[in-house]
């Protein structure tokens, strides 16, 4: 018989169950996208003719290499005893509430500074260029190129 989700969370329990949930998401949301492209990476890592192949990438499972789902697996394991851990969790607590005291800038703040940056890179980015390319002609004048 299958376990109710009501029986999955007593058998794990959350430490501070509804605090800090969006940094646990996000986090959770991370290590996912690491299972993910590390699982990947395995099964597309040696070649098809390659006679250790089959006993690294395993049999199919739920239309799944088992090196994905192990991969899986160990993630979601790792998440659940790293931040269910109470100094890691009060971490990822404390950072969602002093993330909440920020003040941030308004859109237009935002655009003005974007704009500064960008000209600032492309006024150095023009002025590097023709620094290199006066250094670089001076050079073939004098031989040295």
């Amino acid at each position: 018989m299958p376990l109710t989700l009501a029986q999955v969370k007593e058998k794990l329990p959350l430490y501070k169950p509804n605090q800090g949930m969006i940094v646990r998401v996000s986090a959770l949301g991370v290590l996912g996208a690491f299972a993910v492209f590390a699982a990947y990476a395995l099964y597309q890592w040696p070649s098809n003719e390659s006679w250790w192949r089959s006993p690294l990438i395993g049999d199919i499972v739920w239309g799944l290499p088992f090196s994905a789902l192990f991969f899986l697996a160990l993630f979601g394991g790792v998440y659940f005893m790293a931040f269910n851990h109470p100094k890691a969790a009060d971490f990822l607590i404390e950072t969602e509430a002093e993330l909440r005291k920020v003040n941030w800038p308004a859109r237009h703040e935002y655009l003005g500074s974007s704009f500064v940056v960008v000209v600032s890179v492309v006024v150095l980015g023009g002025f590097l260029f023709l620094a290199d390319t006066v250094v670089s002609h001076l050079m073939r004048l004098i031989g040295y190129l």
